[in-house]
């Protein structure tokens, strides 16, 4: 039978009256909330499970999280007793802990380097799927910045995504560089569902501006103006965002920038939550995050390849075992144009059509 296994000092719990485990492309740190109860036992032995602890989360013998106990909340009545448990993986101290650098710089390192060099003062590992692209001649740490935020603003810049593997580790990888086994389909294995398609932060062109370094010989300014612009076909009416280059601008990368822009914010505007019975597909593994997924809802208007972008693995007295899957266009992580069937793009913009767009 599936369990959930937390494993702390030494030993073994299960039996939650309510559990879930939360792994997020849009959360670094995997969590999870669990809730233990039992009818009143004066000899019952005392759960010894205290904030800082160092735990482990494993289901059906896969670890999902490997990190440390945030809250313990021990309780009971004249009926019962119990304990709540939420902790999270070992990146959490990378989300909450500020990037400390000797001269709050970093020079010549390339995306795989700058997460190792941040990650390495809190025991965090980086594997890196793919090869994370060129160094970076400098990367400054920001006043204040975690070291999560320094890792995800250089990741994004070379355009990849950046998640956990269940032990603990940075992965660096590609947006959807696997496929799930099943697809989820309307009236068969899909147990519940909703969708949200939101073009409030969707614009009709995105004109990026900055300024790019001039060969200064007396007669030009050091620095030049750069703009290039993009437009989303999707969005008829006017609706224009002008936005800043957040490093030196070329002409290359300002366009890159804007092509980019209008590619995300037009994946981000899509938004599906699928709830299966369940936490396995049907050759044994537990569902994936950051995995390819066909989503097949005629009362969702949607028949399209999505990401998984966060897996939450359930068990309550109400709803037995089920997985909670929220799923989005890869495009909304900048790595989605070479996901999607290029011959549905447009050959300008390299975006799709919206998903509803069939069904009208």
């Amino acid at each position: 039978m599936s369990k959930i296994l937390l494993y702390v000092n030494g030993r073994i719990y299960d039996g939650w009256k309510q559990a879930t485990v939360t792994r997020s492309l849009d959360a670094i740190a995997g969590k999870f909330d669990l809730v233990s109860m039992d009818k009143w036992d004066a000899a019952a032995e005392r759960w010894t499970i205290f904030p800082g602890n160092e735990c482990r989360i494993e289901i059906n013998g896969k670890a999902l999280i490997t990190g440390y106990v945030d809250k313990a909340g021990p309780f009971y009545d004249p009926e019962s007793h119990g304990i709540k448990i939420l902790g999270r993986d070992k990146t959490a101290d990378l989300v909450d802990c500020s990037a400390v650098v000797k001269g709050s710089e970093l020079r010549g390192l390339t995306l795989e380097g700058i997460a190792k060099a941040l990650a390495k003062p809190f025991g965090v590992g980086v594997v890196a799927q793919v090869d994370s692209g060129p160094v970076f001649q400098s990367f400054a740490i920001q006043p204040g910045e975690t070291a999560w935020e320094a890792i995800e603003r250089a990741a994004r810049q070379r355009f990849m995504v950046i998640t956990t593997d269940g032990e603990g580790n940075l992965v660096i990888a590609d947006i959807g560089a696997t496929r799930a086994a099943d697809p989820l389909i309307e009236g068969k294995n899909i147990k519940a569902a909703s969708g949200e398609y939101d073009y409030s932060q969707r614009f009709s062109e995105y004109i990026v501006k900055g300024q790019a370094a001039a060969q200064n010989d007396g007669w030009e300014p050091a620095t030049v103006a750069v703009e290039s612009r993009a437009a989303d076909p999707n969005v008829k009416r006017y609706r224009p965002k002008i936005l800043n280059a957040e490093t030196q601008a070329s002409d290359g990368s300002a366009s890159n920038r804007a092509q980019l822009e209008a590619a995300a914010r037009a994946g981000k505007s899509t938004k599906i939550t699928v709830t299966v019975q369940g936490w396995t597909m049907s050759n044994g593994e537990l569902w994936p995050v950051n995995a390819m997924v066909r989503v097949r809802s005629p009362l969702l208007s949607i028949d399209e390849d999505l990401v998984i972008s966060e897996v939450k693995f359930g068990v309550s007295d109400t709803s037995g075992i089920t997985t909670e899957m929220q799923l989005t266009r890869p495009d909304a992580y900048l790595l989605g144009q070479s996901k999607v069937k290029k011959e549905k793009k447009d050959k300008k913009t390299g975006i799709g059509p919206d998903p509803w767009d069939t069904f009208q």
